[in-house]
């Protein structure tokens, strides 16, 4: 029998899982019981945050000190901090920031048998013994409740750029790709998408590129960027739009240099793209085949859970 899992504290977590063990399944989470920032540590560039916090209500927090995670996700609202590591979601600034596990550097977990599991800390230059924070990361809980996380932080930019160039093909987005890239532009952002603000698809893909840094190193990105391309300020929030109304969609990865061929076999689909590392959402999942999980996951699923009372594997 699957329950969703309404912990008041850490510690009554690990209770109801020592209780339960062996005799229900976790369908789902509700960590709303832990949230806020435990510690901030702005000299250090890093922090401890709950992981029922909301990303947003964090980034606010941080802000006050000049300070965010580099990580941008859809639906800042209301996915919390649990659910953007055990998820691995990332968004439009992975380009030049990367992704979650490049700032998750400490973890507290709650094992399927109640246990407390804590790896990394909040230096840095940390090195002592396993990688177990990134582990979890993409884990979807099978492997055990993340419930507290410790990120390395960094300043909000003193100057930020968005804008976009209409095309008409989806080679045409690759190309053009291709071609800031070998023009030596530093984008934050290189994305494009072919999604409109009712999640439907546009007449016209749009490449986006945004810059950000000191007001200086901005403003002559945007000079060099249109002495190559004629482009328009942008404001809209495509991911977002994506997001909400393909909260099943698929993913597919390529070489960037393969993107056009991809985006122009989805002459019907909405989708997005992020140019620079050839990742493309699109379509549902529904229907498609799912991915099994490797030997190596089933090992780690058995090592952790051996009783199966954590969610199943996730089948992207």
């Amino acid at each position: 029998m699957a329950w969703i899992l309404k912990p008041k504290s850490k510690a009554h977590l690990s209770e109801i899982l020592a209780a339960e063990t062996g005799k229900r399944q976790v369908s789902k989470f509700d960590l709303s019981a832990l949230t806020g920032i435990e510690r901030h540590s702005p000299e250090d560039l890093t922090a401890i945050v709950a992981a029922g916090m909301t990303v947003k209500a964090m980034q606010q927090a941080l802000a006050q000190h000049q300070q965010w995670l580099p990580i941008d996700p859809p639906r800042p609202e209301e996915m919390t901090v649990g659910e953007l590591i055990a998820g691995n979601w990332s968004g439009p600034h992975r380009f030049g920031f990367g992704t979650i596990r490049d700032y998750l550097i400490g973890i507290k977990v709650i094992l399927a048998d109640g246990t407390e599991s804590n790896s990394g800390g909040q230096v840095v230059k940390n090195v002592a013994g396993f990688d177990l924070p990134r582990l979890f990361v993409g884990s979807e809980g099978s492997l055990g409740v993340i419930v507290e996380a410790i990120f390395k932080l960094g300043p909000i930019a003193e100057a930020r750029s968005l804008m976009s160039v209409e095309v008409d093909s989806g080679n045409e987005v690759g190309e053009l790709g291709q071609k800031i890239l070998e023009h030596r532009l530093c984008p934050m952002i290189l994305d494009a998408h072919c999604v409109d603000r009712q999640g439907g698809r546009r007449a016209k893909p749009l490449v986006v590129v945004g810059f950000s840094g000191s007001s200086e190193d901005v403003k002559g990105q945007e000079e060099r960027l249109s002495e190559i391309l004629t482009t328009k300020p942008y404001r809209a929030d495509y991911s977002n739009w994506f997001w909400q109304t393909h909260p099943q969609a698929r993913r597919s990865s390529v070489r960037p240099s393969e993107l056009g061929a991809l985006l122009d076999g989805l002459s019907t689909e909405p989708w997005m793209a992020r140019l620079g590392n050839g990742v493309v959402y699109h379509g549902e999942k529904n229907g498609a085949s799912p991915r099994m999980p490797s030997d190596l996951e089933l090992k780690l699923k058995a090592q952790f859970d051996p009783q199966g009372i954590l969610p199943a594997i996730p089948q992207t």
